[in-house]
């Protein structure tokens, strides 16, 4: 299931120094247009799963922090 992706952007003019920059903030929704699968379904549950990718072996865990980290 696709999830929205947003973009933000302001809209104005700052100073940097003595120079104008310009400044903008928009957002807008739009449908992602990459895949989106949820980690709890790559991990079902466990704390880490092997990625067999090009014939190499990759492991994704998930930290007490509640972050991924992917290792050769």
């Amino acid at each position: 299931m696709a999830r929205p992706a947003a973009a933000s952007t302001t809209v104005g003019r700052a100073m940097h120094g003595s120079f104008p920059v310009p400044t903008m903030k928009i957002v807008e929704t739009r449908p992602s247009p990459l895949p989106v699968i949820e980690s709890s379904e790559l991990l079902r549950g466990g704390g880490q799963v092997v990625i067999l990718h090009a014939g190499q072996t990759y492991i994704l865990r998930q930290t007490r922090e509640n972050k991924l980290i992917l290792t050769k």
